[in-house]
């Protein structure tokens, strides 16, 4: 017995912008997390490793069409690689309306954490923002940031 495969079925080479990530951890028991992708940017996506004064900006975006909206994030549970909050976040609109989060990073937080992850020393540093929604679901997204050394 073996499994048919129809040829008229095609799968996308990449998830839907509503694409959900499922962690799948097994143990004793069955956990599964699932987690809502965003879009992070971070303004300026260059920065000065000996220019440490001011702040790095980050805009969080929903993807396109998803079932939940970026008002329904708790900016409280906002975090940088694990490890720094923001100095302080608020909702804002751009030109076309659309709803994000704008999240503030000390610059000379950053570079002291990317010193400590001993990541200084690469030009390019990969940027995870994790957070929860009020429901308590979870997001999480991604960029690089650029250090000129």
């Amino acid at each position: 017995m073996g499994i048919k495969i129809n040829p008229n079925i095609i799968v996308p080479a990449e998830p839907s912008k509503d694409y959900l990530e499922c962690n799948i951890h097994i143990s004793d028991e069955l956990n599964v997390i699932v987690t809502r992708g965003v879009i992070v940017e971070f303004d300026p996506s260059i920065i000065e490793q000996h220019n440490v004064t001011g702040f790095v900006n980050c805009i969080i975006r929903k993807p396109e069409n998803p079932f939940w909206n970026i008002s329904d994030v708790d900016t409280s549970t906002i975090v940088l690689n694990e490890t720094a909050r923001p100095s302080s976040t608020s909702f804002c609109f751009d030109n076309n309306g659309t709803e994000f989060i704008l999240a503030k990073f000390s610059k000379d937080l950053l570079l002291f954490i990317f010193e400590n992850q001993n990541l200084v020393e690469y030009e390019m540093v990969i940027l995870r923002i994790n957070g929860q929604l009020k429901n308590g679901d979870f997001f999480a997204g991604s960029t690089q940031l650029r250090i000129v050394h």
